[in-house]
């Protein structure tokens, strides 16, 4: 499975975008309080990644079957 396209288009439009911030502009504090807006830029970046390997990786093999219940003991 890959990325659906229009996510890839948003990705390439955003880095576009990306590309024509200064140092000044990546390094400037973001709305998120404690982060700049490079520090949301490679955020953004990362989860990208992540979904791109999730997607790109082999599916799980099936979980084996659950062995057979003990037999039930005899009442008392």
């Amino acid at each position: 499975m890959t990325l659906p396209s229009s996510l890839v288009e948003q990705w390439e439009l955003l880095a576009e975008h990306i590309e024509r911030l200064s140092d000044l502009e990546l390094a400037a504090p973001s709305a998120r309080p404690g982060l700049t807006v490079g520090n949301l830029v490679g955020r953004a970046a990362r989860s990208a990644l992540a979904l791109h390997t999730a997607l790109a990786s082999e599916p799980a093999p099936p979980a084996p079957p659950a062995p057979p219940a003990p037999p039930a003991l005899p009442a008392a």
